[in-house]
């Protein structure tokens, strides 16, 4: 072998070497560990029998925090609401408090992962929408790398239907 091939090859083995390393330190992590951090939302669907709706819009916008002490919040916004004629939101019309309620979804609690069911729990203090303050959400997750993740909700707040939630990564 030449000189500029075992240099080559050598670079090729460090770098192996540290892909490998990486790879291992994150499947050693454990699952609550891989999920803390700040995740930006994908994309939002809730599939009702033969029906799939992205209820947060094609370009949905929000956030899911998840510290490591514990706590989380958790933002879901359609891109795109209509602003208030009123310029306040103490006096929008109807239908402007309708497309508000209807098109976003905040709450914050507290958060814990089972492990061995892959699912995440959320216990929301208070919410935006009063059905869930007091409750605990289960998230079951069915995609986790280090840049991407999808769960599973069985109980969407649009009432029937399954919801899948994709997140990417914010750094």
């Amino acid at each position: 072998m030449t000189k500029i091939g075992k240099t080559v090859f050598a670079a090729l083995a460090a770098i192996a070497l540290t892909v490998g390393a990486s790879g291992a330190q994150t499947q050693s992590k454990t699952m609550r560990q891989q999920l803390i951090g700040n995740w930006a939302v994908v994309l939002a669907v809730v599939t009702q029998g033969d029906v799939k709706r992205e209820v947060f819009g094609p370009n949905p916008k929000g956030l899911l925090i998840l510290e490591p002490d514990g706590r989380f919040v958790q933002i879901l916004i359609t891109a795109g609401l209509p602003k208030f004629a009123s310029n306040s939101r103490d006096t929008g019309t109807p239908e402007e408090n309708k497309e508000i309620v209807t098109k976003s979804l905040a709450f914050f609690g507290t958060w814990a992962v089972d492990e061995a069911s892959r699912t995440v729990a959320l216990a929301v203090e208070a919410s935006t929408y009063p059905n869930y303050d007091g409750t605990t959400l289960k998230r079951l997750v069915t995609t986790l790398t280090a840049t991407d993740m999808v769960w599973t909700n069985p109980t969407p707040s649009q009432g029937s239907g399954t919801g899948n939630v994709s997140w990417k990564r914010v750094k």
